[in-house]
């Protein structure tokens, strides 16, 4: 592959179609309607965790600091 002084986006698609005459470029196949549904649901996943976390976090967060004034209220 020839490297130029100038990048430009001409030079970057000659070298694109140079390297796709003599390489074998595989194409490319989209997800399927189930593989992209799965991906979704995992995603989804992903956000509720993250929200329970940062609930869970939150309310841990808030009995600390119930529990040092409770310290210092019986002082």
């Amino acid at each position: 592959m020839k490297l130029a002084k100038v990048k430009t986006d001409k030079s970057d698609a000659k070298a694109i179609c140079e390297y796709a005459l003599i390489n074998e470029v595989p194409l490319y196949n989209g997800l399927t309607e189930i593989q992209s549904e799965c991906l979704q649901l995992f995603r989804l996943l992903d956000a509720y965790l993250k929200q329970r976390t940062a609930t869970k976090n939150k309310i841990h967060g808030k009995m600390f600091w119930e529990f040092l004034l409770s310290l210092f209220t019986v002082l």
